[in-house]
């Protein structure tokens, strides 16, 4: 009984034993993922303001463009457009 008690306790201490290593090895693994989360989320952001102002640029352009093709389908007299009377 004693020997199997003995061969018990130095299985399970040669499994356990290394585990504060691999907590640790876990913990900086985790601390490293969230700084990358925290940096892609910050790129994102970016992203997102990019493509607003992109989109904010099409959306002018389009009805700058409407607002043109919409006064050369008008006869007005080429003055009235110039601004001079």
């Amino acid at each position: 009984m004693t020997k199997t008690l003995i061969y018990v306790e130095s299985r399970l201490h040669r499994i356990f034993y290394p585990a504060p290593d691999y907590i640790l090895i876990g913990q900086q693994g985790t601390q490293r993922l969230r700084v990358y989360y925290q940096v892609l989320g910050l790129q994102i952001k970016s992203f997102q303001s990019i493509f607003m102002l992109f989109s904010l640029g099409v959306r002018f352009w389009h009805k700058q463009s409407k607002r043109q093709k919409n006064l050369s389908t008008h006869n007005f007299p080429l003055s009235l457009l110039t601004g001079r009377f």
